[in-house]
């Protein structure tokens, strides 16, 4: 994670998002800083993941698909996740 390029993808109230690309790699890390449950949409055309493409989290395996551009993403409070 400290290799590759470093991209900004979300910054909201107490949420982030960035992703580091590394040749074909590419690893999301979204993070949730507040005290309640949040509804992610994070675009994807930085990382290159088209429609259709299914990513998943590099910590408890959950597939998440892309579809309009976008990966939604159900965080619990105080929590982050990993996808790749």
């Amino acid at each position: 994670m400290r290799r590759g390029d470093y991209i900004r993808l979300l910054v909201e109230d107490k949420v982030y998002a960035f992703a580091r690309i590394l040749g074909d790699q590419n690893v999301l890390v979204a993070l949730n800083g507040s005290a309640q449950e949040r509804q992610l949409e994070i675009q994807c055309a930085a990382l290159n993941w088209g429609d259709g493409r299914v990513v998943q989290s590099l910590i408890n395996g959950q597939k998440y698909t892309i579809a309009e551009g976008k990966i939604s993403i159900k965080l619990p409070a105080w929590s982050g996740i990993w996808v790749g």
